[in-house]
């Protein structure tokens, strides 16, 4: 069954939570289907992290992360965070046209640093 939601997920680009979402609020008001579609998301990056974490035990010493690369990860993540509390911020107080130009001039500003092998 996990292959065949992997497959699908392959050839359409729907993930779970894009699947989960609306059958769920189909069944539950919005707010709680939010929130059972979180609580799935919360339980995978569980799993997600068990699993890191006894492939951390399990791998040599010189190829796990150390110094600079476990602090770019974690900058990442808190990164990550603060972004999507800046999105849900800015989602509502915005309009729907200026988050979009938003977007739009970060995904320029991203190809232009790739061009320029910035990035």
């Amino acid at each position: 069954m996990s292959a065949a939601a992997g497959a699908v997920t392959l050839l359409s680009g729907f993930g779970l939570g894009t699947v989960l979402m609306p059958v769920f609020a189909l069944l539950f008001p919005v707010e709680a289907a939010n929130v059972i579609s979180a609580m799935v998301d919360v339980a995978r990056l569980a799993t997600c992290a068990v699993g890191l974490g006894w492939l951390a035990r399990t791998v040599e010493t010189p190829v796990r992360l150390h110094g600079r690369a476990a602090w770019l990860v974690a900058t990442a993540c808190i990164a990550g965070c603060v972004g999507s509390l800046v999105g849900a911020h800015t989602l509502k107080r915005g309009s729907m046209r200026g988050i979009r130009t938003l977007v739009a001039a970060m995904l320029l500003l991203a190809a232009a640093a790739m061009i320029a092998g910035v990035i």
